[in-house]
């Protein structure tokens, strides 16, 4: 019996070093029309699609959502430094907001342990959209390294 807790734990250790340090970005960009901008995310298990998200300041966004696999630990967001707290449900949703300031700001699940971020520049035609593409990462913290697993993230493979 021993010996298999002590099995597990080498596997859970393992896991928990895949997501050490940052998460690999997918990222989505914006659209501007008619001095809206629109973003499309999925919600599934494995977390946000994309996790990283470019907008411009001072534009309002739609954030379109789909909500496609729910489960207790993806079913809500926040964003505390935007001021930004929603349950998400099954099926499309839109959330609007309008970012008034530029920088990097963290959003995540409810339980702040499914991460996620936004870029926010202060005009998307000037920023350089392929280099913060490039350098985009999602840092996962010390507490999201604790999950459960319940979500699914912990079964994802590449």
């Amino acid at each position: 019996m021993k010996k298999m807790n002590i099995i597990i734990m080498i596997v859970m250790l393992a896991i928990a070093s895949l997501y050490a340090g940052a998460q690999k970005a997918e990222v989505g960009i914006a659209t501007v029309k008619d001095g809206v901008q629109t973003i499309e995310m999925s919600v599934d298990r494995y977390g946000w699609h994309p996790n990283v998200i470019i907008v411009q300041k001072s534009l309002p966004v739609k954030w379109q959502i789909d909500g496609k696999d729910l489960n207790g630990c993806n079913s809500g967001i926040m964003a505390k430094e935007l001021a930004l707290k929603f349950d998400i449900k099954e099926g499309q949703q839109v959330q609007e907001f309008t970012p008034e300031m530029s920088g990097e700001f963290k959003f995540s699940c409810l339980m702040d342990m499914i991460p996620g971020k936004f870029i926010i520049v202060d005009d998307l035609e000037k920023a350089d959209l392929k280099s913060l593409t490039e350098k985009a990462s999602v840092a996962v913290t010390e507490t999201q390294m604790k999950c459960c697993g319940k979500c699914g993230m912990t079964e994802k493979t590449e």
